[in-house]
C-alpha cells in the first residue's frame, strides 16, 4: 500500500484534477478534515462545489483554516457552491440532475460530495426503492466523473441503533446491500477511479492508496 503524505488536500485527488470518481474513506472527522484542508489549499482561487450530505459543511471552520494560511476567509467562503440534501431522493437528484450544471456554470476544480452513504443508511422506504435510488446515484456520479472531478468522502460510521434495513451481528450493524450483494461502501469502492484511505498515526494525518 502507497503512503502519502495528508499535510494538504492537494493529495487527495491529482493535480490538476482530470475527470474520475475519487474516493476517499476514513474516521468520522474526515469530512471535517478534508473541508479545513481543502480550503487552505485549493479553494480560492479555485472554485468547489461541495455536496453536504454530512450536514457538516462549517463556515466557521473554513474562515479559520483560511486565515490560519493567510488567505482572504470571505474569498475562500465564496468559493465554494454548497447543495445540501437531507434525504437519499434529493441526494440522487442533485447528482443526476444538478451537478455538472452547477460545476460547467461555476467553472468548478472539483465537486465534492461528503458522505453520502450516511443519508443511504437513514433512508426510509422499501428496499427495493432505496437500492433504486442508489443504483441511479452511481449512474450520476458516473456520467459526472466523464467531465468532471468528483472526490466521495466517506466516513467510517457505526451507528448506535440500527438504521431500518440493518440486522445485528454480534456488536455491529450491517449496512443495507445492493442488488449484486454488495454493501453500498463496496459498490461506490468498485467504481471508483482511486481510493484512498486516512489514518491518523501518533495524531499525524497519513493518505495511503486503497
Amino acid at each position: 500500500m502507497d503512503t502519502l503524505s495528508a499535510e494538504t488536500a492537494l493529495t487527495i485527488v491529482p493535480q490538476p484534477p482530470p475527470p474520475g470518481l475519487y474516493v476517499t474513506i476514513g474516521p468520522q472527522n474526515l469530512v471535517e478534515w478534508a473541508l479545513e484542508n481543502i480550503s487552505k489549499t485549493l479553494a480560492d482561487p479555485s472554485r468547489i462545489v461541495w455536496v453536504d450530505g454530512a450536514n457538516a459543511f462549517n463556515a466557521y471552520l473554513v474562515a479559520l483554516a483560511a486565515r490560519a494560511v493567510l488567505k482572504d476567509s470571505e474569498r475562500v467562503l465564496r468559493s465554494y457552491h454548497v447543495a445540501r440534501p437531507f434525504t437519499a431522493y434529493q441526494l440522487e437528484a442533485m447528482v443526476s440532475e444538478k451537478l455538472l450544471p452547477a460545476s460547467r456554470r461555476i467553472n468548478a476544480l472539483i465537486c465534492v460530495i461528503a458522505d453520502p452513504l450516511r443519508l443511504f443508511a437513514d433512508a426510509q422506504g422499501r428496499d427495493t426503492q432505496i437500492r433504486q435510488c442508489f443504483n441511479r446515484f452511481i449512474i450520476g456520479l458516473q456520467a459526472a466523473a466523464t467531465e468532471t472531478a468528483i472526490l466521495v468522502l466517506a466516513p467510517n460510521r457505526h451507528p448506535l441503533r440500527p438504521p431500518i434495513g440493518h440486522q445485528r451481528i454480534a456488536r455491529w450493524w450491517v449496512p443495507r446491500q445492493h442488488p449484486r450483494g454488495m454493501t453500498y461502501e463496496e459498490s461506490l469502492l468498485e467504481n471508483a477511479t482511486r481510493v484512498t484511505k486516512l489514518e491518523f498515526v501518533n495524531h499525524n494525518p497519513v493518505l495511503s492508496l486503497v
